[in-house]
């Protein structure tokens, strides 16, 4: 094994707490990527950063002398909400780098500390979480601790999304973090991805506000598909599903969309699915 991806949260714009989201679980988006060393780096950090939390707690990060690396792809809340409610960023000595993207008028902690203000937090601001916390906005490349890493803007309507390449011991994944809405396979992303051993995909590309859309839902795991084809791709793993798709939903659904598929293996990620690369 050269790299193990843990899900501990799964779902888009909010949690889905209930019987009906059992199986796949109503946590947003978080994912651990490990290393032989047992060394590793958080993707996201939805709240399904609170359950990986618990397990954390257990090594150096119980003990204030933790270091975490955490990759956003973007800064919607289904991707940043777990973190005022992350155990080990309270603890004095931890240090919590988050890496991502920015905007033209803030930077990366800017964006973070907003959601940590007076009117919606009790902690008033990053700077009174007791962890070290550091910020480094998009980078094109980065190597630490065994760690190689590029990464690609994917600008959106108003925002911009990050593309990440993470290899490490001869093993390859990508992770595209918020699917374009175009859903075009241009040169640059398909070279980007080119060769990997995993493609970590969003299962949806629709805007929240037009409501649920089950044709652009199903594109968007095409979409997947075609990428790992083109891109020779061996395996592609799902995540980022929409709110209303119960368990029987999503099983239905995510049959349908991969029907017929056998030169790509699909997974469909749910929490606490394990994949070794």
């Amino acid at each position: 094994m050269a790299m193990k991806l843990t899900f501990w949260g799964v779902r888009a714009e909010i949690p889905t707490p209930g019987t009906d989201y059992v199986a796949y679980g109503g946590n947003t988006c978080c994912v651990t990527v490990e290393g032989d060393d047992d060394s590793q780096i958080i993707l996201d950090a939805g709240t399904g950063i609170i359950n990986l939390a618990k397990t954390l707690l257990g090594g150096p990060c119980g003990k204030g002398q933790g270091r975490l690396e955490i990759l956003l792809s973007h800064t919607h809340w289904d991707r940043i909400q777990g973190i005022p409610y992350f155990i080990p960023a309270f603890i004095p000595g931890n240090q919590l780098t988050f890496w991502g993207p920015h905007t033209n008028k803030q930077g990366l902690y800017e964006l973070l500390d907003y959601q940590m203000h007076k009117e919606y937090n009790p902690i008033f601001a990053l700077e009174n979480i007791g962890s070290t916390i550091r910020t480094h906005d998009l980078a094109s490349h980065q190597e630490f601790d065994g760690w190689r890493i590029d990464a690609q803007m994917v600008p959106q309507r108003t925002i911009v999304s990050v593309s990440y390449r993470i290899e490490r011991d001869g093993a390859t994944i990508v992770i595209l973090g918020n699917v374009p809405e175009s859903l075009d396979l241009t040169p640059g992303v398909v070279e980007f991805c080119r060769g990997a051993d995993l493609l970590l995909h969003d299962s949806a590309a629709c805007d929240p506000s037009e409501g649920p859309d089950e044709n652009v839902e199903g594109h968007a795991v095409q979409h997947a598909i075609t990428l790992a084809r083109v891109a020779q791709i061996p395996k592609v793993a799902l995540t980022y599903y929409r709110p209303h798709r119960t368990d029987e939903s999503l099983d239905r659904f995510l049959t349908e969309a991969t029907a017929g598929v056998d030169d790509v293996e699909v997974i469909s990620g749910r929490e606490g699915l394990k994949i070794e690369v």
